[in-house]
């Protein structure tokens, strides 16, 4: 089963939160260039998140978001390049930093 209806309406009231939020923890939520830059990110969070958690499977993302709200997939990828970036740079790949 698709995502529609009321689901469809909950993203549309949930995406502009959510756009007010990133653009207020990036910049500033009053100015339209900010707003378009929390939009693409909000896309890229949600994108991660599902690609990683569907495999990249389409029919599993849409049964994801039909499931979950919009907000709880952009936190999700958001948790996912938090743990990223606190991964240490001296990895156990045998790899060290030189500078």
């Amino acid at each position: 089963r698709r995502v529609h209806g009321e689901k469809i309406e909950a993203m549309r009231t949930e995406g502009p939160k959510g756009l007010v939020q990133i653009a207020r923890y990036f910049g500033n939520e009053f100015l339209r260039p900010e707003l378009e830059k929390a939009r693409e990110r909000m896309v890229n969070l949600v994108s991660l998140y599902l690609e990683s958690s569907c495999g990249g499977d389409l029919q599993q993302a849409a049964e994801s978001l039909r499931d979950f709200s919009l907000l709880s997939r952009s936190k999700g990828g958001s948790d996912m390049l938090k743990a990223l970036i606190a991964m240490p740079q001296n990895s156990h790949f045998g790899m060290n930093e030189r500078g």
